[in-house]
Order: structure tokens, then sequence, then C-alpha cells
């Protein structure tokens, strides 16, 4: 039986084999390509996501600017807000006129997100016009703010409406929980988002996501960081802009 290779052998197996060698080269890229996306992917506690809702966006760069110098800063405060570890700070914006907004408060602004801006209607469970969606509200998806916290996120000593909510999310003027912070009557807030629109809700919070990757040992679920308080450093910052 003859088996050697001949340089014949090689070129009729590659016309009618080429195909094959092909897709191995192909797969090989594909699985060096995903190994490398992986590797190099933000972790969740790498990354700070805003969900901002209002009726017209002016644009979140300064903001997202102001965090990456902040975190290189000579003066960032490590023991307050664990190391500077973000990679990536990101602004989502949506209009809560639009149809689709509910759909996406419930994926992208409660799950994806780390700190979320929506109308009152959103928070509570008290009623609401329309486009109100109770049912949110009712699991209380919202960390409850503390003294401590509003002293990282630096709207400590007043300044500010705080949203307070019952256990079955209704509004309430004393005691309960604080949900939320209210920024639609922000000092500068016009810089960064409009939440003025004929016959729409303009009474607008900003509230911290409990299973955010970013609020140490406020973490509903367990912090493989507990020293990790990244979400409100950025709310420092945005404050310090906005307020």
């Amino acid at each position: 039986m003859d088996n050697r290779v001949t340089k014949k052998r090689i070129s009729d197996h590659l016309e009618y084999d080429w195909y094959k060698y092909l897709a191995l080269v192909a797969a090989a890229i594909a699985v060096i390509a995903f190994t490398f996306s992986q590797i190099y992917k933000d972790k969740d506690d790498e990354s700070f996501n805003l969900f901002l809702s209002g009726y017209e966006y002016y644009g979140g760069e300064a903001f997202t600017r102001a965090v990456t110098d902040g975190q290189k800063a000579d003066g960032y405060d490590a023991a307050a807000y664990g190391p500077p570890i973000l990679r990536s700070v990101a602004v989502e914006f949506q209009d809560p006129s639009q149809a689709a907004f509910g759909e996406l408060y419930a994926t992208h602004a409660l799950i994806s997100s780390d700190a979320v801006i929506a109308p009152l209607e959103y928070l509570r469970s008290d009623g609401g016009g329309e486009g109100a969606v109770p049912e949110y509200g009712g699991a209380f998806a919202y960390l409850a703010l503390d003294e401590k916290i509003l002293g990282l996120a630096g709207v400590s000593g007043g300044g500010y409406e705080l949203l307070r909510l019952d256990e079955n999310a209704r509004r309430v003027s004393g005691g309960g929980r604080i949900a939320g912070i209210r920024v639609d009557n922000a000092a500068k807030i016009k810089d960064l988002v409009s939440f003025s629109a004929e016959n729409q809700p303009s009474e607008f919070y900003l509230f911290i996501n409990p299973s955010g990757a970013n609020i140490g040992t406020y973490k509903s679920k367990r912090n493989k960081r507990p020293e990790n308080m990244q979400t409100f450093f950025c709310l420092k910052i945005f404050f310090g802009l906005y307020g």
C-alpha cells in the first residue's frame, strides 16, 4: 500500500477538503476572540450605570469625565469608597412619555442599573397618573437610604427633598424608609436633562438599586468586594455637578 505524501496528493486533498481547514481556522479565531472578550470584559463591580429618565437630554459627558478624573485624583478617598476600580461609567437616557418606557424601566432600570432617576409615579404605589406602575414600588426595589449613605453621596445636612415610603410603598411624611432623593428641582440639573413636558410627570427622584455590585455591605445579596462603594462616589460627583 502506497502511503507516500506527495505534492500531487497534497494538492488533490486541498482541492477537495480546503473548506474543512478554513472552518477550523475560523473556529479557532472565534474561540480566541471570545476568550479575550471575556478576559477583558468589565466586571459588574467595575462599571457604573445610571438610568436617567426625562424629556430632553443634553449629554452626560461632564459627569462621566468627572467620575473618571475623580478616581485618579490624589484626594480620592479610598477609605470611604474602596479602591478606584471603575473602568466604565455610562448614562442611559429614556423618555417616560414613550410607550416602551415601562418595559425598559422594569428591565434596564430595576435590573441592570446601579442608580435610577425616574418619575415619582414609578416609585410609589399610592396612585399616580397615567402610566404609573405601582407593582414596582410594592416590591420596594430601592435601597433604603440612611445618614451614612446620604453622607457618602454628598447630600447630607439638608437641602434635598427625600422621598419616604412605608412598607407598602405608600408615600409618608415621617418615618418609613428613605427611598429616593428629589432631583428635578436641583440647582444645576438643567445642565443635564429637562424634566418639563406638557401633561407629563414633573417630579423625579433618584434611587439606588439594592442589587447593585458597587454598594458594599448594603447589597441585598452577598458582595464579593464589601469595600467597594463606587456607586456612592459616583453620586457624590453627580450631586456636586448638578445639585
